[in-house]
């Protein structure tokens, strides 16, 4: 069973998909009197909650582990089979 009726999910999609980003998930949490965990939890039930994805501490996305051992083997013009898993 739902806390959210019908009429409160589609509002809260229509809202979302009008502005998705976190602003409006926080603006939503005051207007329906939800913490904004909720309303991202049923975003992400519906299927409409886009994240931002992963961003390192200066706010970049990280080079994977995978990316550097390709680099490496162009670079060095080797097959590093193995160390590509993690």
């Amino acid at each position: 069973m739902s806390i959210y009726t019908e009429k409160q999910t589609q509002q809260l999609i229509d809202a979302y998909l009008k502005n998705p980003c976190l602003e409006t998930v926080s603006r939503l949490s005051v207007d329906f009197n939800r913490p904004k965990k909720s309303i991202i939890s049923k975003l992400v039930k519906e299927g409409v909650y886009q994240t931002t994805g992963y961003r390192d501490k200066r706010g970049e996305v990280p080079i994977t582990k995978l990316a550097i051992v390709r680099k490496m083997e162009v670079l060095l013009g080797l097959n590093l089979m193995g160390f590509d898993k993690t």
